[in-house]
This record gives C-alpha cells, sequence and structure tokens, in this order.
C-alpha cells in the first residue's frame, strides 16, 4: 500500500515544494511513532488509542481470500 498508494502522493508533494524534506519509511513492524520522532504515518488496520497521537480515517482497505479450484480440490 504505501510503496503503490503513499510513495506517489509524497513524492508529488515533495516536487510541489522543494524546500520539504522526506524522508520515507516502510515497515510491517509496530512503530512508536512519538519514540521514533515520525511526523505522520499512514496505518492499515484496528488503532489502538493514544492520548498522545491525532488519527484520522482516509478510507477502507477491502480484503480477500481467493484460490484456484484445482488447489481448493487438494487442499480443502
Amino acid at each position: 500500500f504505501g510503496h503503490l498508494c503513499v510513495a506517489p502522493v509524497l513524492f508529488g508533494l515533495a516536487q510541489k515544494h522543494p524546500n520539504l524534506q522526506i524522508d520515507i519509511s516502510f515497515t510491517d513492524r509496530a512503530v512508536d511513532l512519538v519514540e521514533e520522532n515520525i511526523d505522520l504515518a499512514v496505518r492499515i488496520g484496528d488503532l489502538h488509542d493514544s492520548t498522545s497521537l491525532v488519527a484520522r480515517r482516509i478510507g477502507v482497505q477491502d480484503t480477500s481470500i481467493a484460490a484456484a479450484p484445482s488447489y481448493l480440490a487438494r487442499r480443502g
């Protein structure tokens, strides 16, 4: 999601504002945003309550599981 959706938006922002410094990191690990001095994060999934952060839902990510009929015939 980050590479396909977030990075293009940030690159466009950086082109419009050449003095803006952007350092991008993509990870699946739980990151302490305050501890690691991160200004902005895009997270997918449930957001745990925090007294030191402001969060806003920007979209919904639908998921599905798919398998080939031949796989299901073999594995159930």
